[in-house]
């Protein structure tokens, strides 16, 4: 079973994933892209993980899946961290990618309003303090769309409200 774990920064996604860690060992991938080639490079590792623990048995969880990397595209092509032709290449790659990938058995949609993930970030003071609120309304708005077509694929979604 693969589990992915999703929300926004600040949501708390790398605390319940330490915490199940403490249950089952397995890779928590987190991180985040700024611009083409760490997006490029993200989408990459996240794809590699979801393939290389397809065969495997047993419950497998991720800190965000290969799903949920295009929820950061949109918010950074509108902040000009990626041109147009980018934009097209990055969806063109992933569509290449998921082509033939399982979707997600479950998932764990961690919810924490825009202004919650702000203060929990700006407490934080790591690479992500600095982010605006306007960002992370794009990035909510962009994973209720992701979120809406998983559900259409018939993926289960446990949405908890943080």
């Amino acid at each position: 079973m693969r589990i992915c774990i999703e929300g926004l920064m600040g949501s708390g996604k790398s605390t319940f994933c330490e915490y199940l860690g403490t249950y089952i060992r397995e890779p928590a991938l987190g991180g985040f892209g700024n611009g083409f080639i760490g997006e490029l490079n993200y989408l990459l590792a996240r794809k590699r993980s979801w393939r290389e623990h397809s065969s495997k048995a047993g419950l497998h969880y991720f800190d965000r899946s290969v799903w949920s990397s295009e929820v950061f595209w949109l918010p950074e092509y509108s902040y000009n961290h990626l041109s147009y032709d980018e934009l097209q290449l990055l969806f063109t790659t992933r569509d290449a990618l998921l082509r033939d990938a399982d979707l997600p058995d479950l998932v764990v949609w961690l919810r924490a309003s825009v202004l919650t993930c702000s203060r929990r970030l700006s407490v934080r003071g790591d690479f992500d303090s600095d982010t605006d609120i306007e960002y992370l309304c794009r990035l909510e708005s962009s994973y209720v769309d992701l979120m809406d077509r998983l559900k259409a694929e018939g993926v289960q979604i446990m949405e908890i409200n943080m």
